[in-house]
């Protein structure tokens, strides 16, 4: 039998497609446990690859070799192959709408949400310290005012990094740990028919519940500064405050 690498042309690829559709796997619904033909198929690769180190099996970066530079030619041209196929896909109107109907109306569960968010944030600890998401810089000079002319402590994306609810998984923009104060800073996308969407409520709500916090919310397109001053004047003059180290 011929060994060796073929280039498959564009005739044979959708001949193999036309002759494959339809037809199940032969090995759909089998395992290891109740066919042989697995266990021992298994067996041999677990056997080939004991005790050899990964790199020289699937590549020192991304599954693929620098000593292979054709595997890494084929890497980089099968994922340009697959990027085309998916534009064109997405530019078919029947597709795009099928994809769209099965996203639409599909509930996710609070529980589901919030493990989502706990789970990033985990991943984001293995990172060698925080990644604090994007955030805005006129709200962090904003922060700073707050923190120098009130001497407070607040945490903030360019002071210490965003404090993180990890119970929740939420990051907030501003939190000052002595009086228990939370400021969300709601951009244009935060709002819709020029109210306050109901995932931002939510949010507020929770963030509110677990903490016990005094919550503020700033509206960047028409706050003033002298109302937020109040605000935070009134908390301080009536709270009191926790020592943080």
């Amino acid at each position: 039998m011929p060994t060796g690498i073929y280039e498959r042309t564009e005739k044979h690829n959708k001949n193999t497609s036309k002759a494959m559709m339809g037809r199940e796997p032969w090995n759909k619904n089998l395992t290891k446990e109740t066919d042989k033909r697995l266990a021992n198929v298994g067996k041999k690769i677990s056997k080939k690859l004991k005790g050899k180190p990964n790199f020289k099996i699937h590549g020192a970066k991304n599954g693929m070799s620098k000593l292979n530079p054709e595997s890494e030619k084929r890497r980089k041209d099968m994922g340009k192959k697959v990027s085309k196929t998916v534009i064109k896909l997405w530019k078919n109107e029947e597709f795009r709408k099928r994809n769209l109907e099965a996203r639409i109306g599909k509930k996710r569960s609070k529980q589901f949400k919030r493990d989502c968010r706990v789970r990033k944030l985990e991943r984001l600890k293995d990172l060698k310290g925080q990644r604090a998401p994007f955030y805005n810089i006129e709200a962090c000079q904003f922060f700073n005012i707050l923190n120098k002319k009130y001497n407070l402590k607040g945490l903030h994306a360019e002071n210490k990094g965003e404090f993180q609810v990890q119970t929740l998984g939420y990051f907030l923009d501003y939190y000052e740990p002595c009086y228990n104060i939370v400021i969300e800073w709601n951009e244009k996308a935060h709002y819709k028919n020029n109210k306050l969407t109901e995932l931002h409520k939510q949010r507020q709500h929770e963030i509110k519940s677990y903490l016990k916090c005094h919550f503020i919310n700033i509206r960047q397109k028409t706050f003033k500064k002298e109302n937020i001053f109040k605000k935070i004047e009134k908390i301080i003059n009536y709270s009191e405050i926790k020592e943080v180290p």
